[in-house]
């Protein structure tokens, strides 16, 4: 997988990528080659020093570096990593970072706290542009986390069922 982190984009006028598959006896994946966007964010004490403005909820998706080395690979645009199930997508405008969930003792997500950052329907529908204008396949991480009281419980998908999925759908997704 490639990452893409504006911090090294923006340090040279020209960037080029070349990603390069040999036969190892394996296929490649029609969604392959990869680039991820975590949602890592900047002031994260474990993991936001190596993302620094490379989060998906913070990068600049209009910066010239980013849409040309994006729009160089054909492939697909990852969104999730280890916080996505700790990610609310926030329909209503009411969400707060923070708080530890559901009461129970059960804890789904690795990551803390159990609504680690929220996803408005405006960087959203900034994702879906990002992907179209670049021609980036889409590939969107879930929060399967959410509303989960035990490791038995089923998924809650009422938090990214109504207006996320329908975004996605109107966007030509």
């Amino acid at each position: 997988m490639l990452a893409l982190s504006t911090m090294v984009l923006a340090a040279t006028a020209q960037t080029t990528i070349t990603a390069t598959y040999a036969a190892a006896g394996g296929f490649v994946d029609a969604y392959a080659p990869a680039v991820t966007l975590d949602f890592w964010l900047r002031n994260d004490t474990s993991f936001g020093e190596k993302w620094q403005n490379a989060s998906v909820l913070t990068i600049d998706f209009d910066d010239p570096n980013i849409v040309a080395a994006a729009s160089a690979l054909s492939g697909t645009l990852r969104v999730g990593g280890s916080p996505v199930n700790s990610i609310y997508f926030d329909t209503t405008g009411s969400c707060q970072p923070g708080g530890d969930g559901p009461s129970s003792p059960y804890y789904c997500s690795q990551v803390k706290p159990y609504i680690y950052a929220c996803l408005t329907p405006q960087r959203w529908a900034e994702i879906l542009r990002f992907a179209k204008k670049t021609g980036l396949k889409l590939l969107m991480g879930m929060n399967v986390c959410y509303g989960r009281k035990s490791a038995n419980s089923s998924m809650d998908f009422s938090n990214m069922q109504v207006r996320l999925l329908r975004r996605f759908r109107s966007h030509g997704f």
